[in-house]
């Protein structure tokens, strides 16, 4: 029954009442307080618009983040004392693997052990408790197990490699750019003189030279091994100029989770008088992997238009915060809500006396009314 005299007297109200038109007037509160209040609220949008958007950020600008391939080589010689004997290392000793593009090995210390062969011994890298952890026919001795395995009468030596720091390590890299404007190209590829560091725009560096770079202390990393990030970065404004040199980037990656270190193995197999022979080397180095990566921005016309009509945008939220704290705030708000909102007389009446009718009735409801107001 309640639901039927509602939507009785929804039909019944006066439509030029029910469908009214609220349209924003304007009001001069003469209140100190409220327009400090608005000049304060713009200032801080100006601070935060200009430090932050313009300085810090720097939206004035449009940009563009990219990577792309690498290629890394090394050469040069390095020695070590084989009892009274100097052994020579050149590049293709030391630098390893030679099919990875964007990733070398550069070895500083070797543990080799010369023609191993099949036969019963002990496996020095196979723990046990008793027999029935080795293989068929073996047996636990002294906690290692002695059974078929890779042999050797020859013990394992240590050749300490001095000369690697100098090796000349030249590292090329490509990237490209495609969304603001014509293609954009940023490469070494195309470099066939080696430039070395610190000449400007090099592409060479000494192993030594990268490790200073990142920090990184070449006596510590040659006993434990390392593995070292180069990144060629290119960071170019893009405004008044279409290219710029790359910027060489180190930093050791090894050291995450405190495993710290770089190390692997090497075999090399052969046969003597049909008997299956291998040399394995255990080799402790630093990795080098090099990636590219860059960066371009411009000053352009449509970044500073967006970034200024946001700024006006930020501006129009300050008179709606002033009137929330006017209205429902401030110790006058109910005088300042009858300045705000005015209901206006039926401008739709038919007859004067109509109009005088309505106008007696407003002034009687008015006070009502404004309770629902917002």
């Amino acid at each position: 029954m309640s639901a039927r005299l509602q939507l009785r007297d929804i039909f019944n109200e006066d439509m030029d009442k029910l469908f009214s038109y609220r349209t924003p007037k304007l009001v001069i509160i003469k209140d100190r307080y409220l327009g400090l209040l608005k000049i304060l609220i713009n200032v801080c949008i100006l601070i935060y618009f200009v430090v932050y958007v313009i300085i810090m950020q720097k939206a004035y600008l449009q940009e563009e983040f990219s990577s792309g391939p690498s290629i890394v080589y090394a050469t040069g010689t390095a020695v070590s004392l084989d009892g009274k004997y100097v052994r020579v290392w050149d590049s293709t000793d030391v630098a390893y693997p030679q099919y990875d593009p964007s990733s070398i090995v550069i070895s500083t210390n070797v543990h080799e052990q010369i023609r191993q062969k099949q036969n019963i011994c002990i496996d020095s890298e196979k723990l046990c408790t008793d027999d029935a952890e080795c293989f068929e026919g073996g047996s636990c001795k002294d906690g290692l197990c002695e059974e078929i395995s890779w042999c050797s009468e020859d013990s394992y030596k240590l050749y300490s490699l001095d000369g690697v720091e100098n090796f000349l390590i030249w590292v090329q890299g490509s990237v490209n750019f495609i969304t603001m404007g014509d293609p954009l190209l940023m490469t070494t590829l195309d470099e066939n003189k080696a430039k070395v560091y610190p000449n400007s725009g090099a592409n060479s560096f000494l192993l030594y030279d990268i490790l200073k770079i990142g920090n990184i202390d070449f006596d510590e990393v040659k006993k434990t091994g390392a593995v070292v990030r180069i990144g060629l970065y290119w960071e170019c404004d893009t405004t008044w100029h279409d290219s710029c040199d790359p910027e060489i980037i180190a930093k050791r990656i090894d050291n995450i989770d405190e495993e710290l270190g770089f190390n692997y193995d090497r075999y090399f197999y052969y046969k003597e008088n049909g008997i299956q022979y291998r040399d394995h080397m255990n080799i402790t180095g630093i990795k080098l992997q090099v990636e590219s990566s860059g960066r371009i921005y411009a000053l352009t016309l449509q970044s500073i238009i967006l970034n200024a009509s946001s700024a006006a945008n930020l501006t129009m939220i300050t008179p709606r915060i002033v009137d929330l704290i006017m209205l429902y705030v401030m110790k006058n708000r109910t005088e300042y809500r009858k300045l705000k909102f005015e209901l206006t007389k039926d401008l739709n009446a038919e007859t004067v006396e109509e109009v005088e009718e309505n106008n007696d009735k407003d002034e009687e409801g008015r006070f009502e009314d404004d309770k629902n107001l917002p």
